[in-house]
Parts: C-alpha cells; structure tokens; sequence
C-alpha cells in the first residue's frame, strides 16, 4: 500500500509540474511548448496560430493526464489491464479508469468541432472575428495583422508566470494564458488600475523591501468583445504603461508604493530646498539633461583648490537629485546647490 501512496504523491507533483511548470521544468525545457516545438512551429513567424495549435495540445495533454496515472497503476501491477477490458476488475478502479476516460473523449470532441471552417469554431479565431470588418473579412485577415505586428521589434513582451504572459503591439493588447488568449484593440480599449498589492519579506534587503503587483481591467468597448484583468509586477508598471497607447483610468484607491530611489530623490530635492534662493536678471535656459524644464539650479563652487572647472548651472532641480542620487556622478564637497528664481 505504501508503493502506491507513494506513486500517488509522485505523480501529483509531476502533474502540478506540467500544469504551471516552475523555473526549473521551464530552465531543462520540461515545458508542452518546448516537447512539441517541432509541431508549433515559430511563435514570432504565426504568432495566432501558434497558440492555436498550442492550446489544442495544451489541453489534449492535460486531459491525458488522469488516464496515464491509471496506465501507470496497470503497469505497476495494481490494475489487471485484462480484468479492466473485461470488467471484472474492481469496482473502484473500473469506476476510476471510466472516469479518466472522460477528459480524454471530451477533448477530442471538443478539438473536432473547432477545427471546422478551417479551425472558425476555436475560441481565439471566435474573438478575432469580431474584429473582422469591410477590409478584414475573416478572422484570419486579423490573424495576420497581428502576426505582423508581433514581428515588429517595438514589441513589448512581459512574462507574469511561467505560463502567462501579455504582448503589447502598436494596435494591440495580448495576454496568454495556457488554454487561450485575451485580444483587445487598443483604439476601443481602456486601461483601468484597480488594484494594488504589496507583500512585504521579511528576508528581503533595504533596496527590495516587498513585492508590489497591479491588477489592470482591460474594458473594451467592441461590440461582442470581453474585457480581461491582467496582473503585474510593479517592476514592469512603467514599461507597459509607456507602450499602450489607450486610456488609463487609475482608481483613487490605488496607490504606488515609491521605491528606494524616488525616496532617495525626494530626500535630496528637500535638502536643496533648504539652500538659500539666487535672484537673476538673466534668462534662464532649458535643463541641459532633460531639454523640457527651465534650469532653476544654480551651483556654488566650494572647494578652491579643484580641477574641476566651474559649471554652468543648466540644470533642473529633479536631475540634479538624480545625479546626486547617484554614486558615479556625486558631487558631494565639490559644490552646493542654490534655488534660482
């Protein structure tokens, strides 16, 4: 009985590794998208219809699963494979086998029906085809343009786990998810921040003091389409907020924490602050950093004896906190910093 408990525990845990695989299935290409590479073909090349063909195997392969633990229990002498076809076996495995037989019929019944109409029937070309106007008329005309789209280098691709993922394009909104994708164009689609989580490690260092996700609602306004929540890490918020191009509504609730460089920056434009204020007469120029901000800087040469030449001060008050901020370009003891007004 203990062999069998123990098969029982193995073979749960190499499922919860094929289902949401960790880094180290995805690192040894242990992965349903790495095993069947060969029959996907190139992501970048077809990107729908490589996903097409990957959530069909995806979910062919985890149908299976159930039947091969019993395959397993036969080969190990537990089940009587000839008692099994027979049905003499007993009852409780017979009911197990017919069982994990289900997951397995549904889902090539369910692949049949999808594949007719040249695969219209799947769920992702069903969410292309909405899209589908008087230059587009199938969804494999939008298919193609995202494809095109996915080429492009300006593409941004954020991984949220090892089996999710969201692609930003020009035009679109993508994130995939093992059995399907969520697609939203991005000229009738708003962005809505809704929600921010912070956990906090005890182990963690000064300068990662928690891990902060932020849960977005992709609110289409496409007739038939559906909107889909994305989850982030705060490390990539600034990436994909940079890349979409559609609204962003940013509930009052939200807030971001500030990390430990803004803190840092925001110590050092109070110190500035404190220094005494500089009248001139003379038009200010624009930062030399930034080229936006008028210079509102004005640097006082303290130590006499320096090599260093004296600068002009073209410079903003929020870049200079950045380069005092840091280590490579400080100035500490070679000069201070006076408001300019």
């Amino acid at each position: 009985m203990s062999n069998i408990i123990a098969y029982t525990i193995f073979y749960i845990l190499f499922v919860a590794g094929i289902v949401y695989p960790p880094q180290e299935f995805v690192s040894a290409g242990f992965t349903i998208s790495e095993v069947f590479s060969s029959w996907l073909g190139n992501e970048s090349r077809t990107f729908v219809q490589y996903h097409i063909k990957r959530s069909i195997i995806t979910f062919l392969v985890h149908s299976l699963l159930p039947f091969v633990y019993i395959i397993g229990l036969t080969l190990l002498g537990y089940i009587d494979a000839v008692k099994l076809l027979i049905g003499t076996e007993h009852s409780l495995w017979l009911t197990l086998s017919l069982c994990a037989l289900v997951g397995p019929l549904y889902t090539l019944a369910r692949i049949i029906n999808w594949s007719r109409n040249n695969w219209s029937q799947h769920p992702i070309a069903k969410k292309l085809a909405i899209y589908c106007d008087n230059d587009n008329k199938s969804w494999i005309d939008i298919a193609s343009n995202v494809n095109i789209e996915f080429q492009s280098l300006t593409k941004l691709q954020i991984a949220t786990n090892t089996v999710t993922k969201v692609v930003v394009t020009d035009n679109w909104i993508i994130q995939v998810s093992s059995y399907n994708l969520n697609i939203a164009n991005q000229a009738n689609t708003k962005l809505v921040c809704f929600k921010v989580n912070t956990y906090t490690n005890p182990s963690s260092t000064i300068e990662d003091i928690g891990s902060t996700y932020v849960k977005y609602r992709v609110c289409t306004t496409q007739p038939g389409g559906k909107n889909f929540t994305i989850r982030l890490n705060y490390n990539d918020v600034e990436n994909f907020t940079g890349k979409v191009t559609m609204e962003i509504v940013t509930m009052p609730k939200c807030e971001f924490p500030k990390r430990l460089r803004e803190l840092c920056i925001d110590w050092i434009k109070e110190e500035i602050t404190k220094n005494p204020i500089y009248f001139t007469n003379e038009e200010l120029e624009k930062c030399a950093v930034c080229i936006n901000a008028t210079s509102d800087i004005k640097l006082v040469k303290l130590q006499i004896k320096s090599s260093c030449p004296h600068c002009r001060s073209t410079f903003c008050l929020t870049d200079v906190s950045y380069v005092a901020f840091d280590p490579y370009y400080s100035t500490s003891g070679n000069s201070s910093t006076d408001n300019k007004s």
